[in-house]
Order: C-alpha cells, then structure tokens, then sequence
C-alpha cells in the first residue's frame, strides 16, 4: 500500500467517525407571545418587576423549512463583547441571572413543516436581588438530524448542523440606582490612512448604557481640523467594553490633539420607568502625531534612488580620472576645441578638471583628457 492511499485511509476515517459542526441558515423562526405594547416588538421580552415576583410568558417557534426539524430551547445570561456589541452566552457557560432564573417547559421541540409551537416559561426573580438591569436570551438551537438533538443518543458517524437564534430578555428592578461608568482608557493608534481611537469603559453600576463620542481634532495652532461623532456600543452593567472608532485622516499630517466628550446615553430598550437618574459625560484628550507613510516611502525611494545614482557616477568619474591622460594646454585652445580634438564631451572635461563656467584655460596649463579606449 502507497504512503499516499494510507493517508487517504486515515482522512476518510477521520471524516466518518468524528461528528463535524457546520453553518447553515436557520429554518425556524421564534417570537413572543405578547408584543411590546410601546413598539409591538416581536424579538425581545421586556419586562419590570419587583424581587420575588414570578413571570409567566411563552416563546412561539415555527418551522419554516420543508423538513422537520428539532431545536433545543433554553435561556443564558446576556452580555457584551469587546466591541460593545450585545451578544448571549452559550448554554454551558455559567449563568448568573435570567439563565439562571429561567424555567422552560420543554428543553427539546421537534417541529414538522411549517408547524408552529408556543413553548411557556417562567423566570423566578430572587427575593434578595438588588436594583438594576439584568439581560438574557431564550435560544433555540437548531440539531439535524433530529437522532443528534437527543443527548442521549450518539452523534457518531453523523454530520451535525447547528444553527442559533435568540430572543432577548430585558428586565429592570426598579430601586435605588448606581451609575457608575467611566472612560478608563483613550488612545490611539494608525494603520495606512486610518486612525484608530480606543476607548475602554468599565460599567460597575446597576444600569446599563450607550455610550457615544464625539471627538475634536485640534492642529498645534489649535485649529480644529476635524470633528467626529461615534456611537460605542452598550454597557451592560459589570462589563467592561473596548470600542474602536475609525477616522480617514484625509491628507492631514503632524502633531493633533484629540479631545473627547463622551455622552453616555440612556440604554431606552428595556422600559426604565425613571431608572436612570441623569445623562452622564465626561471628556478626555490624548495626543497622537499622524505620519504621512505613503508620502515618506515615496521620499525614500526617491533618496535612495538618486543616492545610487550618485554613487554610480561617482564612481564612474574616479575610472574616468584614473584612466585618462595629460594634455597641456596650447596658445589658441578652449575647452570645445580639446573636446573636438579628442572626440569626448566637453562637459566630462569640464567635470574630471572641477573647471566652471566660462570654463578658462590657460597656455601651459595641464589638464587630464578621458581616454576614450576606456
């Protein structure tokens, strides 16, 4: 057996026996039972309640491939990524809050075509938890085929595709409030034509926000030069956030200043009833000098090209010199008329002999004439 069939056996084993994970478009669609009455949202449970209270409300999922289709169903914690961007955990990640409080009725649905399924659930608020905001998600995890979504069965010698959706959970507890959100980090770096302000904000409050900048770009003269507005991303309460916002510096170069105001805006998405007290802000500045690269690596090439060159004739008109030979100069001679004479240019006279303009020559004198068997 060839090196080359033995590996083929071993890719083909590996490709039968491990289970493999793929992408595909989800087919089953999930709402909420009861709409938002303030914008008839049909994607995200908004809730307001005291600690202790129980709340009652169901998922509807509806199968809208053309094969039956089974989906896991469970609730996680929320939380924001680097970016600021809303994101839910996976189900065997810890849960602390709405994951956590979360019953759901059924763990597994399997749907036919086209059918659709209201699944109930009840989220059972701590009587000890304090006042804030507290985010989640209800998922449904879609598993073909329908043999892999039961964990007691083994996906061995299947593909397993999994697709992920979920419907948010906002939940305030109305109480005393805490903002508590600050701007621990601004800077900046450049790539190409780009620069690139960092924010790190740490949200140790109860309330989540949207933060939003707006920054001013000052010259040495304190001119200002540009003027952007960002919007960061959400702060979710116990986050810490990373947001990067871009600016094409457009041809401006040199030592900037770069002063931030930063509003953090009130997160509105989740029925706050008066939670927030105020609209925070604050400002930063940090320096940042632009170098035009392209226009540096244009200059360089541009030295370094005729620092060849230089060097080149340089050393040419040392062989000229070293080989060239002596010629006193006659009563009625001039430079045009040696030239001729010799059959070279003038002008490599006048340059191996330093001679300038009117380039005087003078009976007697000893020049050196190129040799032109050289």
């Amino acid at each position: 057996m060839t090196k080359i069939n033995k590996f083929k056996i071993i890719i083909l084993a590996i490709v039968f026996v491990l289970p493999q994970l793929t992408q595909a478009n989800s087919t089953v669609s999930s709402t909420i039972k009861t709409p938002d009455p303030s914008g008839d949202n049909l994607s995200w449970f908004r809730y307001s309640e005291a600690p202790g209270n129980v709340i009652q409300d169901s998922i509807i999922l509806r199968n809208l491939g053309n094969q039956p289709t089974t989906v896991k169903v469970y609730a996680t914690d929320a939380l924001t990524n680097q970016a600021g961007s809303f994101t839910l955990k996976t189900n065997t990640e810890e849960q602390k809050s709405i994951g956590l409080w979360t019953n759901i009725s059924k763990s597994e649905v399997t749907l036919q075509p086209e059918q659709s399924e209201e699944v109930p659930f009840q989220i059972n608020i701590p009587e000890s938890i304090s006042p804030g905001q507290y985010f989640g998600g209800i998922v449904n995890e879609e598993i073909t085929p329908g043999e892999c979504g039961n964990s007691s069965k083994s996906c061995k010698g299947s593909v397993q595709i999994k697709t992920r959706s979920g419907n948010r959970v906002y939940l305030t507890i109305p109480g005393t409030v805490k903002e508590d959100i600050r701007l621990t980090e601004f800077n900046s770096y450049q790539t190409n034509k780009t620069i690139h302000f960092k924010f790190t904000f740490v949200n140790d409050g109860n309330v989540s926000f949207e933060p939003k900048a707006t920054i001013n770009l000052y010259n040495i003269l304190n001119q200002k030069v540009a003027s952007i507005d960002r919007s960061l991303g959400k702060s979710l309460p116990g986050s810490s956030i990373t947001p990067i916002a871009d600016w094409d510096f457009q041809g401006n170069f040199g030592p900037l200043t770069a002063k931030a105001q930063i509003f953090y805006n009130q997160d509105n998405t989740n029925n706050l009833n008066g939670l927030h007290e105020s609209s925070l802000s604050e400002t930063k500045s940090t320096s940042i000098f632009i170098f035009p690269w392209e226009g540096f690596m244009t200059i360089t090439l541009i030295l370094l090209g005729m620092a060849t060159f230089w060097l080149i004739r340089k050393r040419l008109i040392k062989k000229i010199i070293t080989t060239s030979v002596d010629y006193q100069v006659m009563t009625d001679d001039n430079i045009m008329k040696i030239a001729e004479a010799h059959s070279v240019r003038w002008q490599t006279i006048a340059e191996i002999n330093q001679l300038k303009a009117p380039y005087p020559l003078s009976p007697g004198q000893i020049i050196k004439i190129p040799n032109k068997n050289v």
